[in-house]
């Protein structure tokens, strides 16, 4: 007969543990005693196995770093006693432990052979392949929310539906809390009230396990996979009595199976589960969930697809279906299903909604029933319109979207990708009251919104994540004001399901390389902190388990991209979160996913130069440069991104206690240093790759060259007076400028109206910052807005001193710019608000309003 005990470690003697620990670990596998016996366990639950009082088994439970999650480890058995089921025991009592104790998610480190032991026991892949010692460790995790609860799926194959429930409550409730997890968006009601106005939820993570080899970049890593539920508060929608739930549920990124943008392969079909928990004021609990089942029916959404639009049949639609009077007896029963293997959390991050409303567009252009409006900008969201009142039933509205006009006053759709890919959406119109139409499911984007039909136009609405603006800035510059503007707009229209994106419209991906390079002035002017804090789990999820290969788009939904600007975000966001925030903790959680990094890396490189990815995938170095493909070599800037993350990652391991992987990684930066410089450094000349597309700032950026190389950065540039750089170069050859004292060039680059400047995008009537600087293709791509970190950092000098992270030692030293009359604005840091004001690049005041 077993037994067990637990045992505190700050105030108890737990050395029964310690003792199987010390067999296990020390004699059996190898660990140190130090590596084993650690200042953790004081602050540990300890749990000992007797069998007729000899110990025999060990657990140990300790609380993460991540709030509300614990660790339980040191899970360990003598020789004699594996294979009877005492393994699982272990691991059942630490997991009800955690539980009791009120965590909401339990970690395990694995030891790699282990791994299918733990997924029987219920925890799921949260981690990249990673050393605890010499041993592969996998963190694995389990949460507890919607445990044992059935999910429940559909017949039919429909893009949206509606799913009902009725609960009944008694008059003396007084809180009632609703746990909706849907895998596709969804829109739930309380006896016909929508519970919240939240749209695209809940936000797009990579759900579950799928076919990525079909992908015009094929892939083949194994993976890990996060979904998020939503949590309510039903305590003022509810009544005594009757009771009606219905979810609204659609395709969203889930259940998206048409795309022409990098080969399709579906998540899968549309499911759910809940759990609705109501106490009364006598201390009663009433649970009401999914296992209890529910009917559906198809929506009068009979479409709604990501890239091709939404079309709604009004003739279909009867609001009275969502209050609890209404008989929806002969609708279909949901069918159980089984549980998605995918680690379920709740949602902390942001949620879409409308951010601004634009009320008064300008007709542009009537074609018989069909109007052409102008919004005035570039974004992203849809048009609210009506049917008009005496609208009858067989009318119908239809809807597109563009950026540009033909010289005809018609659509241009090739911004958004052309003919191809259209997104229209359709409205047929119904008896009864006239409803707003709007495509619930999916946004647009455009600057033009075109009509046909009999409507009322409403309004304009900007739909992206809640991001809200906390910079400000004003320039004596137009170009820098446009500049400040277009970034704003452009990176708002950009972030959509907490993920930001490349474009709004045509591919609508969370581009790796595109968010790590504008992250950092995304922190600068938004509030941005827990948009990243969940991307940063889309790009480590996302990343190869055993090989560390970082995808180029997070969520992984295809894409091309390279190893260096893309794949570096595993390490690039990790630092620059850091630097901004001062929490120290991302460096904890993140660490084993930027050394995996590094290593994958290291499996891409000849002679230390980067010269390959994934076979059959793209290998970009920099893009979108004026002359079309890149002149830089793609191996010299692969490999500048490498020796960057490189340390990078050695500073977090310092920070972080990771002393012993610093020389490793030491030798590996200098061994790619030298194979750049023996590679690509001319001795004649001083320049790298003869200062093409900013080549040498580069290698100025990594301490690499002479005198002579900035000497010929400038003289070049100077020269030249315009960017001919790609996404990349653009905003390393800026920093490098401002950083080397070259404050003047670097103003005179970024204020610009040559052919290849902000200036030219301005004096063109943009609105938003292109993907190219010649206008072609998408005119919504915030790449190049990244250098609006420099009108904070340099222009209005709103820097940190060397040594400080979270600004908790703020510097205020603007740039000398006689040529800027003045400037002014101010930035929200983690300390509070700091407001500058600057006169011919003098600081003539500032204030630093601390929280």
């Amino acid at each position: 007969m077993y037994t067990y005990q637990w045992f505190n470690g700050a105030s108890e003697d737990y050395s029964d543990s310690l003792f199987v620990r010390r067999k296990v670990f020390i004699e059996e596998q190898g660990y140190s005693e130090e590596q084993e016996v650690v200042p953790e366990d004081h602050e540990a639950l300890h749990l000992a196995i007797y069998d007729e009082g000899r110990v025999v088994g060990s657990g140990r439970l300790i609380r993460d770093i991540e709030p509300n999650a614990a660790i339980a480890g040191r899970i360990a058995l003598l020789p004699e006693f594996r294979g009877k089921g005492l393994g699982r025991y272990i691991v059942d009592l630490l997991t009800e432990k955690a539980k009791s104790l009120g965590f909401e998610k339990v970690y395990i480190d694995s030891q790699k052979y282990a791994v299918p032991f733990y997924a029987k026991c219920g925890y799921i892949k949260t981690s990249v392949e990673h050393p605890d010692g010499h041993i592969p460790h996998i963190r694995m995790a389990r949460t507890f929310a919607l445990e044992g609860i059935d999910w429940l799926a559909f017949d039919e194959f429909y893009d949206a539906l509606f799913f009902c429930t009725d609960f009944s409550l008694p008059e003396n409730i007084i809180d009632v809390q609703a746990d909706i997890a849907t895998l596709g968006f969804q829109e739930s009601y309380i006896n016909g009230n929508k519970v919240e106005d939240a749209l695209y939820a809940p936000a797009w993570t990579d759900y579950v396990a799928r076919d990525t080899s079909v992908y015009n970049y094929p892939i083949t890593d194994e993976t890990c996979h996060r979904t998020y539920y939503l949590h309510y508060d039903l305590t003022k929608l509810v009544q005594a009595g009757k009771n009606r739930l219905a979810i609204h549920l659609g395709n969203g990124w889930y259940g998206q199976s048409e795309t022409r943008n990098e080969g399709v392969t579906r998540y899968g079909e549309l499911k759910l589960c809940y759990k609705i928990t109501a106490k009364t004021a006598d201390g009663q609990t009433l649970q009401f969930t999914s296992s209890d089942g529910g009917v559906y029916a198809k929506s009068y959404i009979v479409k709604t697809s990501m890239y091709f639009g939404e079309t709604q049949n009004f003739n279909l639609y009867d609001p009275k279906i969502l209050l609890p009077e209404t008989d929806i007896s002969h609708w279909t029963k949901a069918k159980k299903t089984e549980t998605p293997e995918t680690l379920l959390e709740r949602q902390s991050c942001p949620k879409d909604g409308i951010l601004r409303k634009i009320t008064n567009p300008k007709i542009i252009h009537r074609f018989g029933d069909l109007t052409i409006y102008d919004i005035g900008e570039n974004l992203a969201g849809f048009a609210v319109l009506r049917f008009l009142p005496d609208a009858s039933p067989d009318e119908r509205i239809t809807v597109r979207y563009a950026e540009n006009l033909n010289p005809d006053g018609s659509l241009d759709f090739s911004s958004t990708g052309g003919a191809h890919r259209i997104s229209v959406d359709e409205f047929f119109c119904g008896e009864g009251e006239k409803q707003d139409l709007y495509p619930h499911f999916l946004w647009h984007a455009g600057r033009y919104v075109e009509v046909r039909g009999a409507h009322e136009f409403c309004y304009f609405a900007l739909a992206a994540t809640n991001l809200p603006v906390t910079a400000e800035f004003e320039s004596s510059d137009p170009v820098l004001n446009w500049l400040f503007d277009a970034y704003v707009r452009t990176q708002q229209s950009n972030i959509h399901c907490c993920v930001p994106s490349d474009c709004p419209h045509r591919e609508r991906l969370g581009y790796t390389g595109d968010g790590q390079l504008t992250a950092r002035a995304c922190m600068s002017v938004f509030q941005a902190k827990g948009i990243y804090e969940k991307w940063i789990r889309d790009i480590a999820d996302c990343q190869g388990i055993e090989s560390g290969h970082v995808q180029h788009t997070a969520p992984f939904y295809g894409g091309g991209g390279g190893p260096g600007g893309w794949g570096c975000a595993i390490v690039s966001v990790v630092w620059d979160f850091y630097e901004f925030t001062g929490e120290e903790s991302i460096l904890k959680r993140y660490y084993m996913h930027m050394k995996k990094y590094i290593d994958y890396m290291q499996t891409r490189c000849v002679n230390h130069l980067v010269e390959f990815e994934e076979k059959g995938g793209w290998c970009l170095g920099d893009w979108c440069t004026p002359n079309g493909d890149p002149e830089i070599p793609e191996n010299f800037v692969n490999t500048y991104f490498l020796i960057r993350s490189i340390r990078q990652t050695a500073k977090a391991a310092k920070i972080i206690g990771m002393d012993e992987d610093i020389p490793v990684l030491e030798n590996w930066e200098k061994a790619h240093s030298e194979a750049m410089k023996s590679q690509f450094f001319d001795e004649k000349t001083g320049s790298f790759c003869q200062g093409v597309e900013g080549a040498d700032a580069f290698a100025i950026d990594l301490g690499l060259g002479d005198e002579r190389t900035l000497k010929n950065l400038v003289e070049k540039y100077a020269r030249l007076g315009n960017y001919d750089t790609g996404i990349f170069g653009t905003d390393i050859l800026t920093r490098v400028l401002f950083e080397n004292h070259q404050e003047s060039l670097a103003y005179r680059l970024m204020s610009g109206r040559g052919e290849n400047s902000f200036g030219h995008m301005m004096e063109e009537g943009a609105t938003t910052i292109w993907e190219y600087w010649q206008k072609k293709h998408s005119s919504n791509h915030p790449m190049f807005g990244a250098v609006t970190v420099y009108l904070f950092s340099y222009i209005l000098g709103i820097r940190q001193e060397k040594d400080s992270v979270g600004y908790q030692k703020p510097l205020i030293s603007p740039a000398p710019i006689p040529e800027l009359d003045y400037a002014k604005g101010s930035m929200k840091t983690p300390i509070g608000k700091i407001k500058v004001e600057v006169k011919k690049g003098k600081l003539v005041n500032y204030e630093i309003l601390r929280n």
